[in-house]
């Protein structure tokens, strides 16, 4: 993780007429953990977008974590809503994040209020081919895991884990095992933006993998 990421939140960055902002920043559970909630400035207003626990890492056991959740599906803005999911902001987001933590650094994103997402897990899709899970792995975090807790509990609501890995070995063992997962689903779905995302990663394992 760069040693800037919560400076960067602090300070704020813009996409196109927004600014995304951290708002607040509390001190978490154990001292390497940070609580943030982040703001979508629109004109004069700040609103709520979505809140992030930042795990700073304790070397040489933990490697640094982040994760999002709470994050509001449809934001008021006056008489109309701005849609989160599919929007530039996400994807903004997503690229801050990917841009931020390095390899072996892990980003569980939540997506209680993914409905897309969500509805695709619970038909099988595997994670990779998940809407998320493609924004995700077209970022370069190419180790997805489906985190479902029915309880809840301190784990919080169901999330997607990613990570980005470093050793080609291990890269190699990741695409392998994704490339075994979408050629079996390929032949169960007729979905075309599904055969879309599996196109797309096919031709990536093909230019990639070693």
């Amino acid at each position: 993780m760069k040693k800037d990421l919560i400076k960067k939140l602090k300070e704020g960055f813009k996409i196109e007429n927004y600014e995304i902002k951290a708002e607040r920043v509390l001190k978490g559970r154990f001292k390497e953990e940070r609580n943030l909630s982040l703001k979508l400035r629109y004109d004069k207003n700040m609103l709520n977008l979505i809140k992030m626990k930042v795990f700073l890492g304790r070397s040489p056991f933990y490697k640094p974590w982040v994760e999002i959740f709470d994050i509001q599906s449809k934001i008021e803005m006056g008489n109309h809503y701005l849609e989160y999911y599919e929007s530039k902001i996400e994807m903004a987001i997503l690229e801050f994040l990917s841009e931020n933590l390095e390899h072996g650094d892990k980003l569980f994103v939540e997506y209680t209020n993914d409905e897309k997402t969500l509805k695709e897990l619970r038909l099988g899709v595997p994670p990779v081919l998940t809407r998320l899970g493609f924004k995700l792995f077209n970022l370069g975090f190419i180790w997805l895991k489906d985190w479902y807790y029915p309880e809840g509990f301190m784990e919080g609501g169901p999330k997607i884990e990613a990570e980005k890995l470093e050793l080609n070995i291990e890269i190699n063992k990741q695409l392998n095992s994704i490339l075994k997962d979408i050629a079996n689903f390929k032949y169960e779905t007729k979905n075309k933006e599904l055969l879309y995302r599996i196109d797309s990663i096919f031709k990536y394992i093909e230019n990639n993998l070693h």
